[in-house]
């Protein structure tokens, strides 16, 4: 990945990012990352405004929260009208449950700054894997965006 936390991967109609970490949260900081470089170039965001988000999910599915995050994310972004450009995820699991705390930095969109590239839609399962590598020990993940 050229040392960055996430690359664009190609897809027939869609667009998709490839993305690791060292950690289960900087997976999901990456991910949200990457989603938000494919959607406007995230430098021209300012982080004035700062959005909470919580979730939780059966523990055994990370494919599953790792949508909820990135629909939350993609929610804010079409309801809103929010751009990010800096996240904090902390995960913790307890009684067969994972839940998610994260706050993401960013502002409303603003047209003269904020070129929108891509309008994603909603991440899908076509491809989708969130998980840690046992032979390297760094989290691996992808995600395909219907645009």
């Amino acid at each position: 990945m050229d040392g960055n936390c996430f690359e664009e991967i190609d897809h027939t109609s869609d667009i998709g990012i490839r993305f690791t970490g060292k950690s289960i949260e900087e997976l999901f900081e990456n991910a949200a990352t990457g989603m938000f470089s494919m959607i406007t170039d995230i430098r021209k965001v300012k982080k004035s405004r700062r959005m909470e988000i919580k979730l939780s999910a059966e523990i055994d599915d990370l494919d599953d929260m790792m949508m909820l995050w990135l629909e939350r994310l993609i929610y804010l972004f079409e309801v809103e009208e929010m751009v990010f450009s800096r996240f904090y995820v902390n995960i913790t699991t307890k009684n067969e449950r994972i839940s998610l705390y994260a706050r993401a930095w960013g502002e409303k969109i603003d047209i003269s700054r904020h070129i929108i590239i891509n309008s994603i839609k909603a991440p899908t399962y076509h491809l989708l894997r969130a998980g840690k590598n046992e032979d390297t020990g760094i989290w691996e993940g992808q995600v395909i965006f219907d645009v």
